[in-house]
């Protein structure tokens, strides 16, 4: 039988000036190509660890304040095939995307299509899990072939579902 070994890659160390640059070349070649910035003066502190199982990748990510972007030309360069679920575990963050803005609270997980544009945003840090799961298997598993729009939903004991459309960012008057 394979031993599955986890691949851990941290900025902790590294030069400060070089820490943003690293992250993106780690992530592209482990998990899912992102262009990242920082808003403060703090240089990037962050941790992934990755698993590549059989047929799906799980990651578990940690960092400080930050944001992420997917754009259309990184997308054309460096192609995903995949659906992405991030399970939120600590940090507060919002998800831009073409259908509105949603933020993920702790104890959500936002499912998205990885080839689709987005920027995501972690104003106190994050810590999460991430399951990037190849198109074709994740239609095998769930019927379904192709994901529309982004969704939140809530996981873990007690938690109510969030679908994608009622949990933007700044809801109108009214909204629950």
């Amino acid at each position: 039988m394979r031993q599955l070994t986890p691949a851990v890659f941290s900025t902790a160390g590294l030069p400060e000036q070089r820490r943003v640059e690293l992250w993106e070349d780690h992530n592209a070649a482990a998990l899912i190509g992102l262009r990242c910035r920082t808003l403060t003066a703090t240089g990037l502190e962050a941790t992934e660890i990755n698993l590549q199982l059989p047929r799906i990748h799980l990651a578990r990510v940690r960092g400080n304040s930050h944001v992420v972007e997917r754009d259309q030309a990184l997308i054309r360069r460096r192609p995903a095939g995949a659906i992405a679920l991030f399970f939120s575990l600590a940090g507060e963050a919002f998800f831009y995307h073409d259908d509105g803005v949603r933020v993920v609270q702790p104890g959500e997980m936002l499912i998205c299509d990885a080839d689709r544009p987005f920027l995501r945003g972690f104003s106190q840090g994050l810590e999460e899990l991430v399951v990037k799961i190849p198109r074709q298997v994740f239609a095998d598993a769930t019927g379904v072939d192709h994901l529309a729009r982004p969704a939140v939903l809530g996981f873990g004991a007690g938690r109510r579902r969030h679908p994608g459309p009622d949990r933007r960012a700044s809801p109108g008057p009214g909204t629950p």
